[in-house]
């Protein structure tokens, strides 16, 4: 189960930021966690410092209004100027928040909230979860999921995401699905005999991953919850999306590297790529920071025991 306690939802009023801050309600309602409204004051608005203050404080005030009655705690936090994404940053140390919820374009790109820049950076720095909303033509309305995708590469990182996606599953009465994308090998013409070996290797390829992913559920441990294993060919960067729209999936928990330099660039550009096509909320995870659930509690065997 997990342990929320404080939402933080960063919020410029836009249409996109909306999305997000319809989200939040609803985990605060469901989670009986308290509701952080963030908003960063541009330096370039007109008036005294009073003046912004007040008026960024009347709108967010205004804004709130359409959802209540508000069955949970909420608070108004104002910044002035300063890069974005450090002041939320630091608001979610200063206050130890347990999950940001944050709105984008979607398929465009995290160029919604606070321009794209920023929501990169908080989806890629921030030392907790991070739900992504994007904005797009289905509405997610107030139903609960139903079917949770979560991609698995075998890592550790994957490994943690199932915990998550259980205890949702379990909270919503939802249906896993696991989903390991083999990666296409793309080879010159004269490599024709490597590619062939490779080809007739693929039915064994696809039957371990199967077998790999169903000893991963099983050794996850938590709730007993329906699961489906899928294997495909393909780019996970690309088909994780596209697999996500074709079985109408209305949840994601994926997991991301949160590195620096190069290894950031080789693992954690999957994850962005991700969030960036997503039809739909996406809960990336991070090995760093506070985490929702107790995984060491939870869990049973890692899948290299469960294999053993």
């Amino acid at each position: 189960m997990f342990e929320i306690k404080r939402i933080l939802v960063p919020t410029d009023l836009s249409v996109c930021a909306e999305h997000g801050m319809r989200q939040a309600v609803l985990w605060c309602e469901r989670y009986g966690a308290a509701l952080h409204v963030f908003n960063v004051v541009a330096d370039t608005e007109p008036g005294s410092v009073k003046d912004k203050e007040e008026r960024a404080r009347v709108a967010l005030t205004d804004h709130l209004e359409q959802y209540e009655p508000l069955e949970f705690k909420t608070k108004l936090e104002l910044r002035f100027g300063g890069p974005a994404a450090k002041q939320i940053a630091q608001y979610v140390t200063e206050e130890s928040i347990d999950l940001i919820v944050m709105g984008t374009h979607g398929r465009t790109g995290l160029s919604g909230l606070f321009m794209g820049s920023v929501a990169e950076n908080v989806l890629r720095d921030a030392p907790c979860p991070v739900l992504v909303v994007p904005m797009h033509e289905r509405e997610m309305g107030e139903a609960p999921p139903s079917r949770i995708l979560v991609p698995v590469d075998f890592s550790d990182w994957s490994h943690n995401a199932v915990h998550y996606a259980k205890a949702i599953a379990e909270a919503n009465g939802a249906k896993i699905l696991l989903l390991h994308v083999i990666e296409d090998v793309v080879l010159p013409d004269f490599y024709l005999a490597a590619g062939t070996a490779l080809f007739l290797q693929e039915p064994e390829i696809r039957r371990k991953s199967e077998e790999r992913l169903k000893m991963m559920f099983r050794g996850a441990g938590g709730p007993d919850v329906p699961m489906e294993a899928h294997v495909v060919n393909g780019r996970a960067a690309l088909d994780i999306a596209g697999f996500a729209e074709e079985k109408d999936i209305d949840f994601i928990v994926l997991p991301t590297s949160g590195l620096s330099g190069i290894n950031r660039l080789l693992i954690g550009s999957v994850a962005e790529k991700v969030v960036r096509r997503a039809m739909c909320p996406v809960l990336t995870l991070k090995p760093f920071g506070h985490q929702l659930i107790d995984i060491a509690a939870s869990q049973s065997k890692t899948p290299a025991e469960v294999a053993s």
